[in-house]
């Protein structure tokens, strides 16, 4: 779990299984493990703000060579990404902490239930193309 070097834990962060991960959640609709909240505030509604922009500016680009896929990269999408890496480098941050969720929820009893998430973006959905290229032995049906 991580190396030492010079008295400093390092981690490699798989970010592409991260971004991954975050778009296959962005597409659940019902709560539930997984379902990614948002405030109900404008900076993070489609029409105030540019989070959900930044959230989702990167597209998966796969790379084909006669019909074979060789493999594939994130491909920014617009200039300014910083809300997506941010939530990448979070859940890459609550994995290496790893901390017990359930015992914290028996001791903050008191902590207000989750709210009413907002809009999600309107660009967060996957091309059916995409979606049928990523599922199946080779990604683990991601």
């Amino acid at each position: 779990m991580g190396s030492i070097i010079n008295g400093i834990r390092l981690f490699i962060i798989g970010t592409d299984t991260l971004k991954d991960t975050l778009f296959d959640r962005l597409k659940l609709t019902e709560f539930g493990p997984g379902y990614c909240h948002f405030p109900d505030h404008p900076a993070y509604t489609e029409d105030e703000g540019e989070y959900f922009k930044g959230l989702t500016a990167e597209e998966r680009v796969n790379k084909f060579e006669r019909g074979v896929l060789l493999g594939s990269h994130y491909r920014k999408t617009r200039s300014r990404n910083e809300p997506l890496d941010l939530r990448v480098y979070a859940m890459a941050a609550l994995a290496i902490l790893n901390p017990n969720l359930d015992l914290l929820t028996v001791m903050h009893p008191e902590q207000p239930p989750v709210p009413t998430p907002a809009r999600k973006p309107s660009n967060w959905v996957r091309s059916e193309r995409e979606a049928r290229l990523r599922s199946g032995w080779m990604n683990r049906g991601r």
